[in-house]
């Protein structure tokens, strides 16, 4: 064996326990993401039900998701179609329009909120 093979071989097992433990934080950062968006379609799914704005009750049910992450999430989760976005134009006035407001809804209340 060379003095290069017996380098990378030192190299490959100095490094096995840290790749362990960096896929097993990926698998844990995977189930928490997995929770985190389960409970959002949760809160959108009571929010249709009892008729309320789904950011909201998303807001109450789970205080602790930073903002940034509870809008990248929705955003992520209307794009692969497990929620539903509407747009609906603000009102002219509330002063300079401005952008839509973001509605979102679990996909069963999406068609109910649209038509009416």
């Amino acid at each position: 064996m060379t003095w290069f093979e017996e380098l990378r071989r030192e190299f490959r097992t100095r490094m096995e326990p840290i790749r362990r433990a960096y896929a097993e934080q990926e698998i844990e950062r995977g189930r928490k993401d997995e929770a985190r968006r389960a409970r959002i379609v949760e809160a959108l799914e009571r929010a249709g039900a009892e008729g309320r704005t789904g950011w909201q009750l998303v807001r109450e049910l789970s205080p602790r998701i930073r903002r940034a992450t509870l809008y990248r999430d929705l955003s992520r989760m209307s794009l692969k179609g497990e929620i539903t976005r509407i747009l609906t134009p603000r009102d002219p006035a509330e002063g300079w329009p401005g952008p839509p407001h973001q509605r979102f809804y679990a996909n069963e209340y999406a068609f109910r909120q649209s038509v009416v």
